[in-house]
């Protein structure tokens, strides 16, 4: 058997990994490259590592998988290291191993590689690191804590002088992935909603980047398409809760940190390529303090799943859901679905119609979801659905599939010569067909009521009051709000249904957000056909969640005519 370098066991620092292993196997058909976990540490990295080496054994295949933090700059980091820790020892000797690996890639330079990193909110990963090496920075702090000789303040202190851990998140990237691997990751936007991205700058070495926080929910689909995996599954590991530092842990967490450290950090350049203004509002909700949320369990809060179709104004409640549990400090899951049925169909045109990779991943999510939903029937689940003028949803959401390319793939490049007028995309959104613009008006009947038993047409919609809960049907319970209302009706709608006090919108995925935002305002103001706007509006969708004068106010506006219409 191959022998590969091995670092001592008890060296997992805030550089490397604790080993470097190779998986043997004994069949045929393994991949033609290795793998190489490599990020700044605590940022699940561990997770990554052992789920691949147990899929790999299991397939029986014969794949060398490493895991490192540092390969390159070496003597930098031993100063850095010698200078500001008391006891450097472990992290040094990591460091080394990092260098035999480092010398491993460049001894065979037309070896190919597999990169997979991670990113993770900076100050959870700052924490996570600095009491990963706590006996580095206070020696013997375990019994100094249980004689009663260290507090808790003298921890922070510690982890605020700590300037290297501090630094990591901001420099790693830049000093360690793109030296070796010619990487960029700040070169071009990170898809926030996707939650990972793949890079292909070196064909040789492609690197995936997936973030921590949507590592349960992507995790084995992105290295399904990176690595060509099936059926991986990922095994939670060197988890700070289960250490022996949990109880000093916990405490620490509990104490808000000085406001000028959160804000240096959640300005760098890491913190805002790959999260969020929303998602870093509320990190610093948390780190701030005081704490008064707590770990929600499915009895007090059963998960939330955002369900609805495209265009509704369903990213905006799933990232003010976000918000608010986070902030709070309570662990509740929130999922984001628009489909839930005819899955396995979905794929298989989605395949043969070869749309984005984007689009079979989100099918591949809705997958996992229903598998999920399906494998508990006991569990409770908290339906939130959304509803809109089916005309100015049907817009939109024709821009949003025109913004990736489908329907006019060299549009942005024809508008912006003037080759491109918005007549004709008026003509092709009204060639789209049935099947399109009555999507709103089928979506309830053959997405919700297959799944989850509820039936929203059974019982009249209260117009003035813009949201219906609707009595659970097994273990579902259902709201559904107007998005012309949300505004004025999110608040309270949370609060009966959720029990959500002060909760607050933050808007997100809005057309003036858009590239195609000009021409999409240009297209608004064209008067679509009577013929067609009648035809959307005289559904049972419209004419249930819409009163007869709504549904004018929408024909006016669309028509750009003044309208008699005789309404019942």
């Amino acid at each position: 058997m191959k022998q590969l370098l091995r670092a001592p066991h008890h060296a997992i620092r805030q550089f490397a990994s604790r080993t470097l292993r190779s998986v043997w196997g004994h069949i045929t058909g393994a991949p033609d490259f290795s793998i190489i976990v490599f990020q700044m540490g605590k940022v699940g990295s561990r997770t990554v590592y052992e789920s691949l080496v147990r899929t790999y054994r299991k397939l029986r295949q014969p794949v060398d998988i490493y895991h490192s933090h540092i390969l390159c700059n070496f003597e930098n980091a031993e100063a850095i290291i010698r200078k500001e820790r008391i006891n450097p020892g472990p992290t040094l000797a990591v460091i080394n191993a990092g260098r035999e690996l480092r010398r491993e890639i460049d001894s065979s330079p037309t070896r190919q590689w597999r990169i997979i990193t991670l990113v993770r909110d900076p100050i959870a990963r700052n924490v996570g690191t600095f009491f990963q090496v706590l006996d580095e920075h206070i020696p013997n702090w375990q019994e100094k804590y249980s004689n009663g000789m260290l507090h808790v303040e003298e921890v922070q202190q510690a982890f605020l002088n700590a300037r290297s851990i501090h630094s990591e998140p901001v420099r790693w990237f830049d000093e360690q992935l793109l030296p070796v691997f010619g990487v960029d990751v700040f070169s071009e936007p990170f898809p926030r909603e996707t939650g990972y991205k793949i890079y292909n700058a070196n064909s040789r070495m492609p690197v995936l980047l997936i973030r921590l926080e949507d590592l349960n929910r992507v995790g084995a689909l992105a290295l399904q398409e990176f690595l060509g995996l099936k059926d991986i599954e990922l095994v939670s590991t060197n988890i700070g809760e289960e250490k022996e530092y949990a109880e000093l842990y916990r405490l620490f967490k509990q104490n808000p940190l000085p406001k000028d450290y959160i804000n240096e950090m959640y300005s760098s350049r890491c913190a805002q390529t790959f999260y969020t203004p929303a998602d870093i509002a509320g990190f610093t909700l948390k780190w701030s303090g005081p704490k008064g949320g707590h770990a929600a369990s499915d009895t007090e809060h059963p998960p939330v799943i955002v369900y609805q179709m495209g265009k509704v104004g369903s990213k905006t409640i799933e990232h003010s859901l976000r918000y608010y549990y986070q902030s709070r400090g309570m662990d509740v899951e929130v999922y984001h679905a628009h489909f839930l049925n005819y899955l396995d169909e979905m794929e298989q045109n989605g395949r043969k119609n070869k749309i984005s990779r984007q689009g079979l991943q989100h099918i591949h999510e809705m997958m996992a979801l229903k598998k999920k939903i399906d494998s508990d029937p006991n569990r409770k689940w908290r339906l939130i659905s959304l509803v809109r003028d089916p005309v100015a949803r049907n817009i939109a959401s024709f821009f949003q599939a025109l913004s990736v390319n489908q329907f006019i793939p060299d549009w942005k490049e024809r508008y912006q010569k003037g080759d491109l007028k918005v007549e004709e995309l008026l003509e092709k959104f009204l060639s789209l067909g049935d099947d399109y613009h009555n999507y709103p008006a089928t979506w309830f009947d053959s997405q919700l009521k297959p799944v989850f038993g509820i039936d929203v047409f059974e019982t009249p919609f209260p117009h003035q009051t813009g949201y219906k809960i609707y009595p659970a049907t097994g273990n579902s319970r259902l709201l559904v709000m107007r998005a012309e209302d949300l505004s004025r009706c999110a608040s309270q709608a949370m609060f009966e249904y959720l029990g959500l006090e002060n909760f607050t919108l933050l808007n997100s995925n809005t057309s003036d957000e858009k590239d195609y935002v000009d021409v999409y305002n240009e297209f608004k103001k064209l008067p679509l056909p009577l013929e067609y706007v009648n035809k959307i509006y005289g559904t049972k969708y419209a004419q249930h969640f819409y009163s007869a004068a709504e549904l004018d106010a929408f024909r006016r506006k669309w028509a750009k005519e003044d309208l008699q219409i005789e309404t019942p």
